[in-house]
């Protein structure tokens, strides 16, 4: 009997999301999507406002855009392969709105330079103030169309945008302007409320970009840009773009280049480093038929592989969306962020309405200027947008440093930290290995000759530690020429077999062969890096205690720690994974 198994089909629909400028509208929206449960996930992007969902069979889409609605957001549901369109067209928009606010303030100013100047043309400084309110129309009805939108929105959810200050203030400095030009009573504002709206617009522009940039959340593209893959078609290898690729491909990865798909290894076997996924720094071997991930490194010969999954669904893809998802989790420093943004916002309102009043026994038009002023300059955009901006590029400047921060919440807590572990390798060190000693004695012209010869071909960074200890040597023709990725390399001379194999990768151990008898051992080491006692200096001057964890053996984890100044009972040495995991915990 044959069981059938079901499928749940999912399908992407894109919305654009007006009104989105924190974190906390981000949660919001997320908060909307969790009330569905034929919503698989919601991918929010700050910085190009656009929504994501991932929906199943039955998805009420009406139904959310309206509940998103109700939170105060303007919500449109896009093409579906129109997306890089409609957000090129959302800042044509924003460009052409800026284009329309410059070029009126540009004319108003012109327009009031006669007042300015105190111009004493009869009729003429009055006819100007009203060509001003003219080209002001555009700027208030077309340029500011965002802002009210925004408010409008907020409003109809009952709560209060950072927008609402700026509205507040261009309503209330166009109404004050129109009743003085037409009772000629006061000045008119039209050239400073213009030139306010071109700033801000631009303003909006320029932090958009950045948005985008930055706030849009890590891609792939921040651990390895190659947009390139060589296919393998038949006998031929041809370069194609990476999208073009799909399961069940072959396609060859050269020496030293990054893996772009999660796949399975076709090559008899293959030198991996995945150094990004483990902090380990000794490279791994693979044999034909092992799984090989995007991300890591291929430092062998050239490889090929049988694509299982592409980039968007790969291993190393999991992992971004991870982290973008710890960028959109709440911490404590936005949640304060949240809040002063909201409390300013109310404050700036409550204020406005106190100055008003006072100033209403006094001089009303005074107070009128007052508020003005107060609304266009306590604007709460930059509070609402400076936390999550600089969070989000400080977890992209650690990942392309090398540095994996999986919770955001990290950033804020780093500065309470009492004890830091290191593991030696990659974080002390360079991760370069140099060749540290040769046993017993030292060796002969010719064994050196033999070594290099051996090690000449070869990519791997134990080959490459030996032949810069060794330098440039004399050439000798070698038959019966082998490397044995994970192994070692031997070949024949003069009848004799020579090899140079690995012994115990984990405590440095190379060995250099006649005839399978052993005449050399080779120690290689780490070198430590040149910051690493500073590093740790600093560290304990704070008041924090330093360990090191390492696999290494006794006398180099020893060596280490009193170069770097960690006490010897703070250094545990030859210690599995396992081991290190248990000491931390």
């Amino acid at each position: 009997m044959s069981l059938a198994v079901a499928t749940v089909k999912y399908e992407k629909l894109p919305f654009r999301v007006e009104g989105m400028h924190c974190i906390k509208c981000i949660r919001k929206i997320q908060s909307v999507g969790s009330h569905y449960k034929t919503i698989k996930n919601l991918d929010v992007n700050l910085g190009e406002h656009m929504v994501i969902a991932n929906t199943t069979e039955g998805f009420p889409v009406e139904s959310f855009m309206e509940e998103i609605e109700s939170e105060g957001f303007k919500i449109v549901s896009l093409p579906k392969n129109d997306l890089e369109k409609q957000i090129k067209a959302s800042q044509k928009s924003l460009l052409m709105r800026i284009g329309v606010s410059g070029f009126c303030a540009g004319n108003i100013m012109l327009l009031a330079v006669a007042d300015y100047l105190k111009a004493d043309i009869e009729g003429w400084p009055h006819i100007f103030s009203f060509l001003s309110l003219v080209f002001f129309m555009p700027v208030l009805f077309y340029a500011s169309k965002p802002l009210f939108e925004s408010s409008l929105s907020s409003l109809k959810a009952r709560k209060m945008s950072i927008d609402s200050p700026i509205v507040l203030a261009l309503l209330g400095g166009a109404a004050l302007s129109v009743y003085n030009l037409f009772t000629n009573q006061g000045p008119t504002y039209f050239d400073s409320l213009s030139m306010f709206v071109f700033f801000l617009m631009t303003s909006r522009f320029v932090v958009q970009k950045i948005q985008t940039r930055y706030v849009s959340g890590v891609t792939t593209k921040d651990i390895f840009n190659q947009s390139r893959a060589l296919l393998i078609e038949g006998s031929t290898v041809k370069p194609v773009n990476s999208s073009e690729i799909k399961v069940g491909d072959k396609v060859h990865v050269k020496q030293n280049s990054f893996l772009a798909f999660d796949g399975v290894l076709d090559s008899e076997s293959a030198v991996i480093d995945d150094a990004f996924f483990t902090g380990e720094f000794f490279s791994k071997t693979r044999s034909r038929m092992d799984k090989v991930y995007a991300g890591t490194k291929n430092i062998g010969v050239g490889i090929d592989i049988t694509v299982s999954q592409i980039l968007e669904n790969s291993r190393v893809s999991a992992l971004v969306k991870n982290l973008n998802k710890s960028l959109q989790s709440k911490t404590n420093m936005l949640g304060l962020a949240d809040k002063g943004a909201q409390y300013l916002t109310y404050a700036i309102i409550i204020s406005a309405a106190l100055i008003m009043f006072y100033f209403s026994f006094i001089d009303i038009e005074e107070g009128v200027n007052r508020v003005l002023a107060l609304l266009v300059v306590a604007c709460p955009c930059g509070l609402a947008i400076a936390v999550p901006l600089a969070q989000t590029i400080g977890v992209k400047r650690a990942f392309r440093n090398k540095l994996l921060v999986k919770d955001v919440c990290v950033l804020e807590s780093v500065k309470n930290i009492e004890t830091v572990i290191f593991d030696k390798t990659g974080t002390l060190t360079l991760g370069q290995i140099k060749v540290s000693k040769v046993q017993p004695g030292s060796l002969t012209d010719f064994e050196k000759d033999v070594i290099y010869n051996l090690e000449e071909k070869s990519e791997h960074p134990i080959a490459m530690a030996l032949k810069k200890y060794l330098g440039k040597r004399a050439s000798l023709k070698l038959d019966s020429y082998k490397e044995v990725l994970g192994s070692g390399v031997s070949a024949f001379y003069e009848g004799d077999c020579y090899s140079v194999e690995s012994g115990n990768l984990s405590k440095g151990h190379v060995v250099f062969k006649k005839n399978n008898h052993v005449l050399h051992a080779f120690d290689l080491e780490d070198q430590l890096d040149d910051l690493a006692k500073d590093v740790v200096f600093e560290l304990q001057k704070k008041g924090v205690s330093t360990y090191i964890i390492s696999g290494d053996k006794k006398s180099r984890a020893f060596e280490i720690g009193k170069a770097v100044g960690i006490p010897i009972e703070n250094i545990y040495f030859e210690q599995t994974p396992e081991q290190k995991e248990d000491l931390i915990k």
